[in-house]
């Protein structure tokens, strides 16, 4: 039975995959693309995998059941061990939502459809991620069912086709899917980023990417050329790893740049200087050897932190070594030990009936709702937790519309989906036509400011605004857009600001405001005829959710105010700011970290009630009665005595 070569440069390509997974999720600031990393590995094993098959196929001596019996002793071990890990330190740690939720994924990620359920959850790259510890096994999912259909569709073209038939339909078959797939996730990017993300059609064009290289087994006829696609191939990757953000329209046409790139690499072959010194190193191949155990480790860990005690980075930079040494020891102590040596066919069963076991443990852990009752599932902090987990629905500001639709349209456009198509038009009620308007314009930070306002808001005002989840306020913005959901926001705004030239107009974004920023969209709108321009500073910031922080950390005797799992990142930006602030500035700012914070902490609550008094529901976002504090504590009287008669 001939094997085939190994490439060092192939391992040192899977390092670089993982290492650029790991950077983003523990330090997304530094590696903002770094999630290309999966579509890397996507090439990497639809190449490794169709050679193997294609070589076996052209033999005759490929049997589907080895085939699978080879795939559960290399994948099922590691995953195995991390899923039942991840039950065990949920049992101790985990609020029943949340551990319903790790059984559910527990349960998909041993059924290989995990990216199936997330794609019914919520997005990859929104806030509640973190608090997934099972959130990337989407990937995994999506190789698995490439592996269950791909050798099946290549068994029947070898098995009905000959010689030069063979050959022919064989690349009318790649071009075909792989172009179908591809087209698929551009056309659905749009209009469903969650299909094109999760979806395994959508993706399918990625592994293929690597097949085909495989099935045309070609080399560079010098090493100039190789040099020139391994030169390529990193730039690629580098471009997509450091300039891609969570807000990339993502995959769509921008997954060619990883995927391309990784599709050089391989091309360019062990014999190009480059993938020698820069992947084939030790290091780098040591790296991927355990790349996959890493790969498997490393999110738990961070998300488990995450849920636990907070966002502290020290804490991520020894999660990742830690996950490093389990990943090491799971490689050497029971992937080795599976995959190879005697007694195969025993092994495989084992581990089939051990993923049997251990997803059905995650499935009743879903199916018992988090098993209420234990641990710290019980009592008065299991009601408490019980109430914010079905009660944030109801909270969130596009619900309030029932209160708030006598004074405003909202727009959000977050995916393209505002909630009303003319919804930055101002309604009027059979008011005066000289009625004063405040606009609010911003991202979901903006949106929190609203209800307040409105309870509190003259009977001769009307409040209106365009504040979109995740989007920058930009007053450079020229046109509108059908691929940026932000440029389409910022578009409106300005459209509605021009055309009704609000008295007031109210700007809050998650993190600040630079100086420059401030300036210059306070310049754009004096010019626009806004009489007045208020800046917001960033809200207190908790490093994990603060229902789970008090909790967790502050249950017993829970204070109003605590220093305590505040993030003070967000307190030295606005400190910053408020002493870089011009004296003659064309705008206001108004300091809301003031109104909540001071020497002794953050206000965790108001009033005694720590359920219905509690300041955010999240990390940042304030509750309806925060809002109304915020109103009555000065933000009312800056909006509202600001303007200037007309």
């Amino acid at each position: 039975m001939s094997q085939l070569p190994y490439r060092p440069d192939i391992d040192g390509l899977r390092a670089m995959a993982v290492l650029l997974v790991v950077g983003f999720h523990a330090f997304p600031v530094l590696v903002p693309g770094g999630f290309v990393g999966v579509d890397v590995f996507f090439v990497i094993s639809g190449y490794l995998i169709s050679q193997i098959l294609i070589q076996q196929f052209e033999q005759g001596r490929f049997s589907l059941l080895e085939f699978y019996r080879r795939r559960i002793r290399r994948i099922f071990p590691a995953l195995i061990v991390v899923l039942f890990a991840c039950l065990i330190a949920g049992w101790f740690e985990l609020l029943a939502d949340e551990y319903m939720q790790l059984g559910k994924h527990v349960a998909a990620g041993a059924g290989f459809i995990a990216n199936l359920v997330l794609w019914q959850d919520s997005s990859y790259f929104d806030h509640e991620a973190a608090t997934k510890p099972l959130l990337h096994l989407w990937s995994l999912g999506i190789e698995e069912q490439f592996y269950f259909i791909w050798p099946l569709l290549l068994g029947a073209i070898f098995w009905f086709a000959k010689g030069a038939k063979r050959r022919a339909i064989l690349l009318t078959a790649f071009i075909i899917i792989t172009l179908a797939s591809f087209f698929l996730n551009v056309s659905s990017v749009r209009n469903d980023q969650l299909a094109a993300f999760y979806s395994p059609l959508a993706r399918f064009w990625e592994l293929l990417f690597g097949g085909f290289l495989a099935y045309l087994n070609l080399a560079p006829r010098s090493k100039k050329i190789a040099l020139i696609l391994s030169l390529a191939g990193f730039l690629l990757i580098g471009v997509a790893a450091l300039t891609f953000t969570r807000l990339t329209l993502f995959p769509g046409w921008w997954a060619l740049l990883p995927t391309l790139g990784a599709t050089l690499l391989i091309a360019a072959g062990p014999q190009s200087r480059v993938n020698h010194w820069l992947l084939a190193n030790r290091p780098m191949v040591w790296i991927g050897l355990i790349s996959y155990p890493l790969y498997l480790w490393h999110w738990p860990l961070l998300s488990f932190l995450r849920i636990v005690v907070g966002d502290f980075p020290k804490l991520k930079l020894l999660a990742i070594l830690v996950s490093v040494v389990l990943a090491w020891l799971t490689y050497e102590l029971i992937e080795k030990p599976f995959r190879f040596g005697q007694y195969a066919k025993q092994k495989t069963l084992a581990l089939f009936i051990g993923m049997i076991l251990v997803g059905g443990l995650g499935y009743m852990v879903y199916a018992k709702k988090g098993v209420e009752g234990y641990a710290i599932r019980t009592g008065e902090a299991h009601e408490f937790a019980q109430y914010f987990a079905n009660n944030p629905p109801d909270w969130h500001y596009f619900k309030v519309a029932d209160i708030l639709k006598k004074y405003r349209h909202e727009c959000n456009y977050y995916d393209f989906n505002p909630i009303a198509p003319s919804c930055y038009e101002p309604l009027r009620d059979g008011k005066s036509k000289d009625d004063k308007l405040l606009f609010i314009w911003g991202d979901s930070t903006a949106q929190m400011l609203s209800y307040g306002l409105s309870q509190e808001k003259p009977s001769n005002w009307q409040i209106l605004q365009v504040a979109t989840s995740a989007c920058l306020p930009n007053p450079t913005v020229k046109e509108d857009s059908y691929t940026d959901f932000c440029q389409r926001s910022n578009w409106r705004a300005l459209g509605a600001i021009k055309a009704y030239k609000p008295n007031v107009v109210l700007i809050s974004q998650e993190n600040g405001h630079s100086i420059e920023t401030m300036n210059r969209i306070a310049n754009t709108l004096r010019t626009d005829g806004v009489k007045e321009v208020i800046f917001i500073g960033p809200a207190p910031h908790w490093t994990t959710v603060l229902p789970k922080l008090l909790l967790r950390r502050l249950w017993s005797d829970t204070p109003e105010r605590t220093a305590i799992g505040v993030d003070l990142k967000h307190v030295k930006i606005n400190a910053q700011l408020k002493n870089e602030l011009p004296l003659l500035a064309n705008y206001q700012y108004f300091d809301l970290m003031a109104v909540f914070c001071n020497a002794n902490g953050c206000l965790t609550r108001i009033g005694d009630d720590k359920r219905l008094g509690i300041t955010a529901f999240d990390y940042v976002h304030l509750t309806p009665i925060a809002s109304v504090y915020l109103a009555r504590k000065g933000l009312a009287a800056a909006v509202f005595n600001q303007s200037v008669p007309q």
